[in-house]
């Protein structure tokens, strides 16, 4: 996990590309759609998939959880 108050093609690049060092090409990140993403994986040559509406709401509670607690 990381939190960035930026929301960047940059950022999410330099966050994926740790990951990419960390595990590889063989893993698939899931993200919410934003186009920023989507850039990031292309130029890191990363499989990625746009999550449901389900996992979405998820995803949205534990962001407003994580912003309440800091």
């Amino acid at each position: 996990m990381d939190i960035s108050k930026d929301r960047t093609v940059l950022v999410c690049y330099n966050f994926i590309k740790k990951l990419k060092g960390l595990y590889g090409n063989r893993y698939t990140i899931y993200t919410d759609g934003a186009h920023y993403y989507h850039q990031a994986c292309r130029w890191l040559r990363i499989k990625y998939n746009v999550y449901d509406q389900e996992d979405k709401n998820v995803m949205e509670r534990s962001i407003q959880y994580i912003n309440k607690e800091g």
